[in-house]
């Protein structure tokens, strides 16, 4: 049980107890109820860009850009978390990938995928130079 909740549990026992009426949030309100589920993994396809590069154009970290449903609808970014699985994805640049992972979101509000698995859906086209 969270500070939080226990701070709400003594309050609401306060006002009883001075005959002041009070229901208790619903749970869902309360900071941190709704974390305690473990998140489900998506599962994305997209293309897979650069975003950072090194000295000599080998890339550090990437993301998947998946298409929006129509000309009205943006784009959305997926910055792939750098462990095992997301620098094994980095040899696929370019090529139309089936991503699945977890969602969150990193402090500057852009949204992380943490890779599970992923698939290499189609090759990227032959005119599509290796340039990072």
């Amino acid at each position: 049980m969270s500070c939080n909740h226990l701070i709400s549990i003594l309050i609401l026992s306060l006002l009883s107890a001075a005959g002041i009426a009070a229901s208790p949030p619903p749970a869902s309100s309360l900071p941190g109820i709704a974390s305690l589920a473990p998140p489900s993994p998506v599962t994305v396809t997209g293309v897979l860009f650069p975003n950072e590069t090194d000295q000599e154009g080998n890339p550090l970290s990437v993301y998947i850009e998946v298409l929006g449903k129509d000309e009205s609808d943006k784009n959305t970014e997926y910055f792939v978390a750098v462990d095992a699985k997301g620098k094994e994805l980095m040899k696929f640049l370019y090529n139309n990938i089936n991503a699945t992972g977890l969602v969150s979101t990193n402090p500057m509000g852009s949204l992380m995928l943490t890779v599970q698995k992923f698939t290499v859906v189609e090759s990227k086209p032959e005119d599509l130079e290796d340039e990072y």
